[in-house]
C-alpha cells in the first residue's frame, strides 16, 4: 500500500469533496496528510481539534470513500502531526538500509502528494478565473455592440 497511498488518498478526496460543503472539505479534510504504516493508513492532522472533528463527524464518510476507491476495507487511524507519525514509523523500522530507503521514498512521496494536491487547487482557481474573464469579455462585447448600434 505504501506506493499507492498518495493515489488512493487523492481519489478518496475527490469522492469526499462531493459529499460535503466546500468549506467543510477545505477546513477538515484538505488538511490531512496520508501515510502508510504497513497495511494501516495513518491520516495526519495538524491539531487535536481537527482530530476530534474528523473522528466524530467524518470517520464513516472516510471509511466508505476508501472502500469505494479500493474495493476493500482499509484500516485507518487519525493521528497528530507529521512529527508524531515520523516517530511512530522510525520506531517500527529496523536499522536495515533497505527499510530506511523505503522510509525516505515514502517521505518524498508524501511531499509529491501534497504538491499534486496544491496543483489541483490552483488548476481549479485558474479555471474559475478563466470563466470569469470570458464572462467579462462577453459583457464588454455586448456593451460595445450596444454602443455601436444604439448611437449610429
Amino acid at each position: 500500500m505504501k506506493e499507492d497511498i498518495i493515489a488512493i488518498w487523492h481519489e478518496t478526496l475527490k469522492l469526499l469533496e462531493h459529499e460535503m460543503t466546500l468549506v467543510a472539505f477545505n477546513t477538515w479534510l484538505r488538511t490531512i496528510t496520508p501515510y502508510s504504516d504497513g497495511d494501516k493508513l495513518l491520516l495526519s492532522v495538524p491539531n487535536e481539534f481537527n482530530k476530534e472533528i474528523i473522528e466524530n463527524r467524518y470517520n464513516a464518510l472516510i471509511t466508505n470513500a476508501l472502500k469505494e476507491v479500493t474495493s476493500k476495507d482499509i484500516p485507518f487511524e487519525i493521528v497528530l502531526s507529521i512529527e508524531g507519525v515520523e516517530d511512530h514509523i522510525k520506531k517500527s523500522l529496523k536499522h536495515d538500509s533497505t527499510e530506511i530507503k523505503e522510509y525516505e521514498n515514502l517521505t518524498l512521496g508524501i511531499a509529491v502528494g501534497k504538491i499534486l494536491g496544491e496543483i489541483e487547487v490552483l488548476k481549479k482557481g485558474i479555471d474559475e478565473m478563466s470563466k470569469s474573464i470570458n464572462r467579462i469579455e462577453e459583457q464588454f462585447d455586448q456593451v460595445e455592440n450596444f454602443s455601436k448600434t444604439g448611437h449610429e
